[in-house]
């Protein structure tokens, strides 16, 4: 019952944002990522937490630091629903890539959690498989080491392709740790 109330709260604190009365950055940056996690511990609030996530998602461009931590909300969520957004994240940047990747990486992070704490894993190891493909280093041996963790070895070619021809250092390692770890 506690972790609902707590839900409530931080839901009736964030109204307080959209409706004009702003939170102090740090403050709704970390209420933020609390949503998320309380939501997923709590087994309840789910659209809720959802439905204001996905709303300052689309706060984006005034305010990225709110928007990556709606991010992070949604990864600690974790339900199908935050997945999909999830998913979108990471297909949109790889599609239009933009100056901060670090949305990109924290949806991986994300998807990847999902897979960690259900095994649940249908069509997100295909986002894996193309975050692979990711401009910034960073995604793409994130995305590496997740292929090795949650993959198969259908993955091995990626990961192959990354550990010979990747132009960075820290992304041929993780993928060839990944594919170490499917053989």
């Amino acid at each position: 019952m506690k972790a609902k109330s707590e839900i409530d709260t931080l839901l009736d604190e964030l109204k307080t944002y959209e409706s004009g009365n702003l939170i102090p950055n740090t403050e709704l940056v970390i209420k933020l990522r609390a949503l998320g996690k309380s939501a997923r511990t709590a087994k309840q609030g789910h659209t809720a937490a959802v439905l204001a996530l996905e709303w300052f998602l689309s706060q984006r461009v005034s305010n990225p630091q709110v928007y990556l931590a709606a991010v992070e909300g949604l990864g600690e969520l974790g339900t199908p629903k935050a997945i999909e957004l999830l998913k979108k994240i990471v297909l949109t940047d790889l599609e239009e890539p933009s100056q901060d990747h670090h949305a990109a990486y924290l949806a991986v992070k994300g998807i990847a959690s999902r897979i960690e704490r259900t095994g649940y894993n249908k069509g997100l190891l295909d986002v894996l498989s193309h975050a692979a493909g990711h401009q910034n280093m960073s995604v793409r041996a994130l995305a590496a080491e997740h292929l090795g963790t949650h993959g198969n070895q259908a993955h091995l070619p990626v990961l192959a392709r990354l550990a010979i021809h990747d132009p960075e250092q820290p992304t041929r390692n993780s993928a060839s740790f990944a594919m170490a770890t499917l053989l």
